[in-house]
């Protein structure tokens, strides 16, 4: 791109042998950077230097290193001499169960995704702030904006890196140096495959292109912003995601041994299996009141047997209700009719099924994630839908003024 402030500068891109790597490469090399890329696969980052060297005339030097060895950053470090954008994509997720992740996968994905992009930046900034020029671009994820059960540890490492970024950001205000933070969701590539995933139908539908997710971050960092969120259906979901309680923030995923419907159970009274609310009897030797046996009483009503059994039988086909019928008697007790109690499943939890998970539960970017009044809410007011969530550049302070 003709005129472009990247022009002769040096990028230093990780993660860059495929996918959001290698896009990222394209859209820094079409502004007329140079390229140091960065990935285990050497074959396929020489592929992509030659393509991009003889498509844009620039220089691109393919560098095969684990950036998780000891002492990898320091040797990409000087094997650099000047970096002036510093784009943070290498890392991966795991998907799945904390306690069925051996630790040793774990520790080297919180490596890649946490401590590398960290040490990178620590090596190189202070370069860029001497010549007072400078980008850097880290990969976080909308799943840094929620807790994202099944891919604890992955979710949390992009919290990280997210609010590590817009502090940075703030840091870097006076020095010529700008930090990004872009939060992509689903995107077409081997993200899943790695992870372990099978991709829902919603992330089939809401997935993102590459090269797309890429256009989007490239530019937020040129305009300075310190986090940007990719695509307008994830910046509905992150802005969703704060308007409601933190409880509710994470998928529906019900503990084991829980048929409640994917409802953490609230330690019932015994002898209450679901309902979270034992049933409130009638006192001790006083029956049902004069109006009738079948007077009603809120939710738990006293009633006879055959109002109770077309009760039941009524409410049970209701959407989203369950109810228990009261067990068999050969005789009416001396204390009047056994109380019933009713159960209500809330809309947004969907009857869990038999491998434990919600039918429209997803990972990072559900629709159950978000309540869909808060998505309608934000879509009727909102006039700038690109520029949702942290997205501004900081306002200059009085020294820059």
């Amino acid at each position: 791109m003709s005129g472009s402030v990247l022009a002769g500068r040096h990028a230093l891109v990780t993660g860059a042998s495929g996918g959001l790597g290698a896009d990222f490469a394209r859209e820094l090399a079409g502004r007329g950077s140079n390229l140091t890329l960065v990935a285990r696969r050497k074959n396929l980052l020489e592929e992509l230097a030659e393509q991009l060297a003889g498509e844009h005339g620039v220089e691109v030097t393919p560098v095969g290193l684990d950036l998780t060895a000891p002492g990898a950053p320091e040797e990409l470090a000087g094997q650099v001499p000047q970096v002036d954008v510093l784009v943070n994509n290498a890392g991966y997720g795991l998907f799945g169960e904390f306690l069925s992740i051996p630790w040793e996968r774990e520790q080297n994905m919180l490596q890649l995704d946490v401590v590398v992009p960290v040490h990178l930046a620590k090596l190189l900034l202070p370069g860029m702030v001497e010549r007072r020029f400078g980008f850097v671009l880290n990969l976080a994820s909308i799943g840094a904006y929620q807790p994202s059960p099944l891919y604890a540890s992955y979710s949390a490492a992009k919290s990280f890196v997210l609010f590590f970024t817009e502090a940075l950001s703030y840091e870097l205000r006076d020095t010529g140096v700008r930090a990004t933070a872009l939060s992509p969701g689903i995107t077409a590539t081997g993200f899943l495959d790695v992870a372990g995933q099978r991709a829902t139908r919603y992330q089939r539908r809401a997935m993102m292109q590459s090269r797309e997710v890429a256009r989007i971050g490239v530019e937020a960092m040129l305009a300075g912003k310190p986090s940007v969120v990719a695509g307008r259906l994830n910046a509905a979901t992150v802005f969703g995601n704060r308007l409601m309680p933190r409880r509710l923030t994470a998928p529906r995923m019900p503990p084991k041994g829980n048929d409640c419907g994917g409802q953490a159970p609230r330690m019932p009274p015994k002898g209450n299996d679901c309902g979270g609310q034992a049933p409130r009897m009638p006192p001790k030797g006083k029956g049902p009141k004069a109006k009738g046996e079948g007077q009603a009483k809120g939710r738990l009503g006293l009633q006879s047997p055959a109002r109770t059994a077309a009760s039941t039988a009524a409410v049970s086909s209701r959407p989203g209700r369950t109810v228990s019928a009261p067990a068999a008697r050969s005789s009416s007790p001396p204390n009047g009719p056994v109380a019933t109690a009713t159960t209500r499943a809330p809309p947004w939890r969907p009857a869990a099924t038999s491998s434990g998970v919600s039918p429209t539960s997803t990972v990072l970017s559900g629709p159950n994630s978000i309540p869909y009044f808060a998505l309608a809410l934000r879509l009727a007011t909102a006039t700038r839908l690109g520029r949702w969530g942290s997205s501004e550049p900081y306002p200059p302070t009085a020294k820059s003024r």
